[in-house]
């Protein structure tokens, strides 16, 4: 029997809704999303020894309780994980920590400088540039990564900064750049905050800006800002920069320097709950965190500079959909702060380049599974001198 024309126009019609409807049923891939938090100053040593006995004792004559009993214990990995149980359960078990020297695992800014500005521009530019020597520096001249990532159609708008430190806007050069950038004493909700927002701001507002060379608004107004705007306006790209791990450092406070870094893990926790639990980022999101510089070690643990050995050290953590679960890496690596910018592209799916500049290369072994350094089987002992004297008055 013979199809009339009219019939087979209708026929294909109905196929082409059918197969338009089905396709709607289809989940697209989202594309994916990177929140990024630097905690300023804050050493590996802590991050994978714990607390550093030989800075503990000097505060545990007035904050015995908080420092020893809390953070404490003679079991570098047990104290480790009780100032930052987020990295050791968590990301551990899901994610990739590196940085760890005691088992071969090396990660450095390549500046030779050791502090923010020149670290930061290092870590978001993907080079070092050796002029750039002062914290007082004017715009950096230097494309950055995220301002690549707002030029991209993509995530055009959807890249937005909440740091600290005024200091950004200057490292990032958002005359130029155009980033959404909330730094230093800025308030949030613009033109027109919400009643949380105003609550902030009022509370910002009449807070006090701590200072060592330069101003800085407390973490919390800077945390709760920027997690205010990830949950109502969801950016695909969240810089957060925290920094009053690095000012306890060198006001050579020990136990404020441990308790805010305690902090800064609790906040990360709260965050990455939240993603794994919002439609919009569950599943397609990474987190990556990192800092700006190392410090010194014994008596010159506060301090970071060109003259300071080892304040170059580092470390980073990272947990998403594409980091192969690794957790404690022990590979035989020098990687360098100025390897994450191109990195941070390459986990959303593109090379960062500029031109006429050479940026270093992505670190491609987080999305590696399995590895492993043959000559690190398992972590090397790590020697801890007893302290019997901390309990004396």
């Amino acid at each position: 029997m013979k199809i009339s024309k009219y019939k087979k126009f209708w026929f294909k019609c109905l196929i082409l809704v059918c197969f338009l409807f089905l396709k709607s049923l289809t989940p697209v891939a989202a594309q994916e999303n990177l929140i990024i938090v630097i905690i300023d100053g804050l050493r590996w040593q802590e991050v994978f020894q714990g607390i550093d006995p030989f800075n503990a004792p000097k505060d545990v004559a007035t904050n015995k309780n908080l420092v020893l009993n809390k953070f404490w214990d003679s079991d570098p990995k047990k104290s480790r994980a009780k100032i930052f149980p987020f990295f050791w359960n968590t990301v551990v078990s899901q994610g990739q920590i590196w940085g760890n020297r005691d088992i071969g695992n090396k990660v450095s800014v390549k500046n030779p400088y050791k502090f923010s500005f020149p670290g930061y521009s290092e870590i978001f530019c993907g080079f070092v540039d050796n002029k750039i020597n002062t914290n007082d520096y004017g715009n950096n001249p230097h494309v950055n990564v995220l301002e690549f990532l707002n030029s991209l159609p993509q995530y055009k708008d959807k890249v937005a900064v909440f740091t600290a430190w005024d200091g950004f806007i200057r490292i990032l050069n958002v005359s130029r750049s155009k980033l959404y950038i909330k730094a230093g004493t800025d308030l949030y909700g613009d033109a027109n905050p919400d009643a949380e927002q105003q609550l902030l701001n009022t509370l910002k507002s009449n807070s006090y800006i701590y200072t060592y060379d330069q101003n800085k608004m407390l973490d919390q107004y800077t945390f709760y800002g920027a997690f205010d705007y990830l949950k109502k306006n969801k950016p695909k790209v969240l810089f957060i920069g925290l920094a009053e791990v690095d000012n306890f450092g060198h006001k050579f406070d020990y136990s404020a320097y441990i308790t805010s870094a305690k902090q800064d893990d609790k906040w990360l926790s709260d965050l990455w709950n939240f993603i794994q639990n919002d439609s919009f980022y569950k599943n397609n999101t990474t987190l990556f965190i990192t800092t700006d510089h190392g410090r010194g070690i014994k008596d010159n643990w506060p301090y970071h500079w060109t003259d300071v050995p080892r304040s170059e050290e580092t470390w980073f953590a990272v947990i998403g959909p594409k980091i192969a679960a690794n957790g404690e890496v022990n590979l035989s690596r020098n990687i360098y702060s100025g390897q994450l910018a191109s990195t941070y592209a390459k986990i959303l799916g593109f090379n960062f380049t500029v031109p006429n500049t050479v940026v270093m290369l992505p670190i491609l072994d987080i999305f590696k599974k399995n590895i492993s350094n043959p000559a690190f089987p398992r972590p090397l002992p790590i020697t801890i001198p007893k302290i019997m004297t901390i309990n004396k008055k």
